[in-house]
């Protein structure tokens, strides 16, 4: 795939993550990043697909960098990923 076209390495990483091969989702929405590091839906996605994989602390960083980038979803998403650490975090403790 040539490297000037950013969409198709998008379009390839939301198949990818729809069919759950997180790992090859990653690597195309990290190719996206590459070729344009403001693209905020690529860090959201990537950041989503991390999270499927158990990466918390990459997908939370993802997600992060596209809430500054101004990505409504993203915020929700985080929101609701921080919540499950810390009620997993909570039960641990309670033992």
């Amino acid at each position: 795939m040539k490297r000037e076209y950013p969409e198709e390495f998008f379009s390839r990483g939301i198949c990818f993550e729809k069919n759950e091969a997180y790992q090859k989702a990653i690597d195309d929405f990290s190719e996206v990043i590459k070729l344009n590091p403001v693209d905020a839906e690529a860090f959201y996605r990537r950041g989503v697909s991390y999270y499927h994989k158990g990466e918390d602390e990459k997908a939370t960083s993802d997600l992060k960098k596209a809430v500054d980038l101004g990505h409504s979803s993203a915020r929700k998403f985080l929101k609701d990923i921080i919540i499950l650490i810390i009620t997993e975090w909570l039960e641990i403790v309670r033992i």
